[in-house]
C-alpha cells in the first residue's frame, strides 16, 4: 500500500517472476555484459529504496544498460523503455 501512495520502501533486486510480454535483443559486446553485471551485482548488495515514480524496475533496467554504455533515457514506465529499444534493436521472441 505505501508504494501505490509513493512512499518509498526498502528495495530488493531479484530475478523477474512474472510472465513475459514482450523482449528486446540488444547486441552487446563482452565488455558492455561485464559492466551491466557489475552494476546489477553491486545493486544487489545494496538496492537502496524503491519508489514507484523515481526509482522503479523500469528506471534500474535503464540505468544498468547506461553502465554498460547503452544508450537509453530513464523512464518510469516499462513500456516506453521497451518501445524505446524496440526502435534501435532487434525485436525477440
Amino acid at each position: 500500500m505505501r508504494v501505490a501512495l509513493g512512499d518509498d520502501v526498502d528495495g530488493v533486486l531479484k530475478p523477474d517472476s512474472g510472465s513475459k510480454v514482450k523482449s528486446v535483443k540488444i547486441k552487446t559486446t563482452p565488455e558492455q555484459d561485464n559492466a551491466i553485471e557489475d552494476y546489477l551485482d553491486n545493486l544487489s548488495k545494496n538496492p537502496g529504496q524503491y519508489s514507484l515514480h523515481k526509482r522503479n524496475c523500469s528506471i534500474i533496467a535503464a540505468r544498468a544498460l547506461k553502465a554498460g554504455s547503452i544508450d537509453v533515457t530513464e523512464t518510469k514506465y516499462p513500456k516506453q523503455l521497451i518501445e524505446q529499444l524496440s526502435k534501435k534493436q532487434t525485436i525477440g521472441e
